[in-house]
């Protein structure tokens, strides 16, 4: 997210847990599949057009994370925790 804030354009993983999407905000792809990385590389390095739109792109995901939206998905969290929850007994 640091990088796509900066308006940089990603290449990772699923594992990465990355907001990114595929082929808008940057390209994902397995973390073993190291060719398939360096191309991806290599069209973004050659493709000023396409660095460029990725990474305003990035920026403007990015932007939607702010601090009440991590405060709104962090108390749904707890509330579906604690709605699931067996109460205890005496």
């Amino acid at each position: 997210m640091e990088a796509m804030a900066t308006g940089l354009p990603v290449i990772t993983s699923p594992n990465s847990g990355t907001v990114a999407r595929h082929g808008t905000e940057g390209f994902i792809t397995p973390y073993d599949r190291v060719e398939e990385m360096a191309g991806y590389v290599e069209r973004l390095s050659t493709d000023v057009n396409l660095r460029r739109e990725m990474g305003l792109a990035a920026r403007r995901r990015v932007e939607t994370f702010t601090i009440d939206w991590f405060g709104k998905e962090l108390g749904d969290l707890f509330h579906r925790l604690l709605s699931n929850r067996t109460p205890a007994r005496p």
